[in-house]
């Protein structure tokens, strides 16, 4: 297992932590500019969180992803696209979602540099002045420093020159029930059909989405409804739940 930093400083931190939990096949490595230093077909899986939308070239990331993939493997590329309500990246000042729909990357910079630069030692915000804005990967517009304007569609659109194809998670979980037989035999578990478990085309309607959906809690808190329920915590209680009752391993 490989993890891949852009900073030596990052890299450092990782292998040191490695040693720490006595983890011995894993490794940190830093990246080149605009290649993964590993060789043609080298791991099953690719996991990226948070960072497609801050590489400097997307297709190029995305080519070197694609060499690095064994015939068969997957990539697992978690990150907001540019328009989504939350991807503004400045929740360090504003938590306000769609900011960067209201006003332009200029705009938005002079106001937040403002408000930095009454926090000499960085106490309350945690970074420095931000950049002027940039132009985004493909020339087509400005954006805010650190992104590069990737969008859903335009995602969408790189993944097509790739033999792989997106594919729903109904298909993939086709001939997985005998796979789920044997893991309920290795664990005891009270339910070896698959099927009457979990229905998949419920999931690709939930995660398949193409819109956005921005929830306005103003007149639930004007009306008194003032409490919350963690949901990390609620999921993992209902992870605990299914594994008491042998649902899951």
């Amino acid at each position: 297992m490989w993890g891949i930093e852009p900073l030596p400083y990052h890299v450092d931190l990782g292998n040191a932590y490695a040693r720490s939990r006595n983890v011995e096949n894993c490794r940190f490595l830093l990246c080149e500019r605009t290649r993964i230093p590993l060789p043609d077909e080298a791991v099953d899986v690719v996991v990226s969180y948070d960072v497609i939308e801050h590489v400097a070239h997307p297709p190029t990331s995305m080519r070197e992803i694609w060499r690095t993939l064994r015939l068969g493997g997957r990539a697992i590329l978690a990150f907001p696209v540019y328009d989504g309500a939350l991807s503004h990246h400045l929740d360090y000042i504003v938590r306000l979602p769609g900011i960067h729909w209201l006003f332009s990357p200029g705009t938005l910079i002079e106001a937040v540099n403002s408000i930095l630069l009454q926090d000499n030692d960085m106490r309350r915000f945690g970074t420095s002045l931000q950049p002027a804005p940039q132009t985004s990967f493909d020339g087509l517009r400005a954006v805010l420093p650190t992104l590069n304007g990737l969008g859903g569609n335009r995602f969408l659109q790189l993944l097509e020159g790739f033999a792989g194809r997106p594919r729903t998670l109904e298909s993939q979980m086709v001939g997985m029930e005998d796979t789920w037989r044997k893991i309920a035999a290795k664990y005891a578990l009270v339910e070896p059909d698959l099927g009457r478990l979990a229905s998949w085309w419920h999931s690709d309607a939930d995660l398949g989405r193409t819109i956005e959906v921005l929830t306005d809690m103003t007149k639930s808190r004007e009306a008194g409804f003032l409490g919350f329920r963690s949901t990390p915590k609620s999921w993992f209680s209902r992870i605990a739940q299914y594994r008491a009752a042998r649902i899951l391993p």
